[in-house]
């Protein structure tokens, strides 16, 4: 029968201390993030059609997809080296498996572990009574199970491991390192999935670039609907919306610093262009659903009227003067 070391075989030095400490932050990072990955890629292919969680937003999903690769991407070989290390110190000193402050962390580790396998198995349960157990859930829960359960077995199988005589040979065994080559080959396939889905970086900056020109476009739409409603026309030129008491400033394109197009079409109408590196996406636009917005909105009002195509890209604006009454208007009534 293995006993276990013998308390105090080992004192604990501050690299001992730190280094465990580290290696379990980092997993526990490593983790978090991996979910993320998980859950924005399932937002990303499955959409929820009523737009409840938050998801419907393809380009936010994009961006939490990158923040999670960018952690992934550091915390996981980060915890891999740390625990490379820790295995190394075992090694050469057994009785540093016996440390409290490795038992506590790991204890610790296999009781988060538990409780969230237990948590995802009764909200999967709670929400097969209430008829709502969606492809979507399943999937989620599915990735909360595998990463708590793969955790869970590798440090309960490693407190049975160290719990021999000191003097036995620490080899790990076949299947436990092909059980690690399969978790790492996962995690890397995971990320690599991410840039297919959230796009290269070089597409990101083109993307953010898109974003900021209709930001601009935005902005300078409703200039233009206040410079009409104080003035009861149209400006002829953009410049002449510049107005240093509010700190108006016409914008200009982001990557260029060409001037966006501009044309008066009619009494009450106007266009304006812009160039763009990408067309919108054609999920942020159609594939899901649009939430009601009561007017007024705010500086984000025609948010969904911005679809465009690669390259100039014109949008045509039509004032409703019962709508966006001028000023001298207002006034009378009042």
């Amino acid at each position: 029968m293995n006993q276990p070391l013998a308390p105090g075989a080992a004192k604990v030095t501050p690299k001992d201390f730190f280094l465990h400490l580290f290696a379990i932050v980092m997993l526990y990072a490593a983790a978090a993030n991996v979910l993320v990955l998980a859950f924005q890629y399932v937002n990303a292919l499955i959409p929820d059609q009523l737009g409840f969680d938050g998801d419907f937003y393809l380009p936010g999903v994009h961006d939490r997809i990158r923040g999670a690769l960018a952690a992934v991407i550091i915390t996981f070989p980060a915890y891999f080296a740390a625990s490379f290390a820790l295995q190394k110190t075992y090694r050469a000193e057994p009785a540093k498996a016996g440390l409290r402050v490795r038992k506590w962390l790991t204890y610790f580790t296999l009781f988060v572990a538990a409780v969230v396998i237990v948590g995802d198995l009764v909200a999967l349960l709670n929400r097969f009574l209430e008829g709502d157990l969606t492809a979507k859930f399943i999937l989620k829960t599915t990735s909360v199970f595998l990463v708590a359960a793969v955790i869970f077995a590798y440090y309960l199988w490693e407190i049975k491991f160290y719990r021999v005589p000191e003097d036995t040979p620490r080899r790990f065994p076949r299947n436990i390192l092909i059980f690690i080559g399969t978790v790492s080959t996962s995690v890397v396939a995971l990320v690599v999935a991410g840039f297919f889905i959230a796009g290269s970086p070089k597409e990101a900056r083109l993307l953010r670039f898109d974003d900021r020109r209709i930001q601009d476009l935005q902005s300078t739409q409703s200039w233009i609907i206040d410079y009409w409603k104080n003035k009861s026309r149209l400006p002829e030129k953009l410049d002449d919306l510049r107005d240093d008491i509010q700190g108006i400033r016409v914008p200009v394109d982001p990557a260029t610093g060409a001037s966006y197009t501009y044309e008066v079409t009619g009494p009450l109408s106007f266009t304006l262009c812009a160039e763009f590196a990408r067309p919108s996406s054609a999920d942020a636009q159609g594939r899901y659903p649009k939430m009601a917005t009561p007017y007024p909105v705010g500086q984000y009002y025609g948010e969904e009227t911005w679809a465009h195509e690669a390259g100039k890209s014109c949008f045509r604006r039509t004032i409703d003067p019962e709508v966006y009454k001028p000023q001298r208007e207002m006034e009378n009534i009042k």
